[in-house]
């Protein structure tokens, strides 16, 4: 689904638990959170998302650059068969490392079958040379401690992960969580002019007035 000037989005529809995934269709086509191969009831996560990239004109096999905006198991078990399909690198912030092994293996019984080729760290990423498309990155742990939300802005388009979603928050009660740290993380991701809050999981919120609703709810319900 097209949101505006090469930016996708492809919102999980499922029963199951799979990550929605977003698309940057510049001179590096990024790739954020591939989400799962298959869910826990056996929904082909994977043709979903690739019958959404095909629907709107892309390959997995032009991938440039997969980023996850955290290591949890819904958001990046798809990472290994699209790195094996395209060229691309993958890139995720180094405090993930400290909790993912535990995680995979709680949840899949086994550890990740990736690694990164590069660690993001809090700044501007520049995607391209010649029309470069410039992205923020924050580090917004309390999800887990290496979490990332990314900011374009200009498209004014926030990609949050697990960090907040429309009416809720990420879970805190898994290796590296934190009420505290989320809490500052929001408040932080709040003050950005933002017209797409693009989250992790659920749907996304379109409309600058919408989206500081969303923020005001939060800090009612959960802080």
């Amino acid at each position: 689904m097209k949101l505006s000037d090469n930016l996708y989005a492809y919102i999980w529809q499922g029963a199951g638990n799979n990550s929605n995934s977003y698309l940057i269709a510049g001179e590096v086509l990024t790739l954020i959170d591939p989400g799962m191969v298959l869910d826990e009831l056996g929904e082909d996560c994977l043709s979903h998302l690739l019958q959404g990239l095909e629907q709107d004109g892309f390959k997995a096999d032009d991938i440039d650059l997969i980023i996850n905006t955290h290591t949890h198991p819904d958001h990046c078990l798809a990472n290994q068969p699209l790195l094996q399909r395209s060229q691309a690198k993958l890139a995720y912030h180094r405090a993930e490392q400290q909790d993912m092994e535990r995680i995979f293996h709680m949840f899949m019984g086994k550890g990740p079958d990736f690694e990164a080729d590069f660690y993001l760290t809090e700044g501007e990423l520049e995607l391209g040379v010649k029309n470069k498309i410039k992205l923020q990155v924050f580090h917004t742990p309390g999800h887990s401690q290496g979490s990332i939300s990314l900011y374009w802005p200009e498209a004014k388009a926030l990609i949050t992960g697990d960090a907040v979603f429309a009416s809720s928050v990420g879970r805190v009660d898994l290796p590296g969580g934190s009420l505290s740290q989320l809490k500052e993380s929001i408040e932080s991701l709040s003050e950005l002019d933002v017209e797409y809050l693009l989250p992790g999981h659920m749907d996304l919120l379109k409309g600058r007035d919408k989206v500081q609703r969303n923020y005001r709810y939060i800090r009612q319900i959960f802080f």
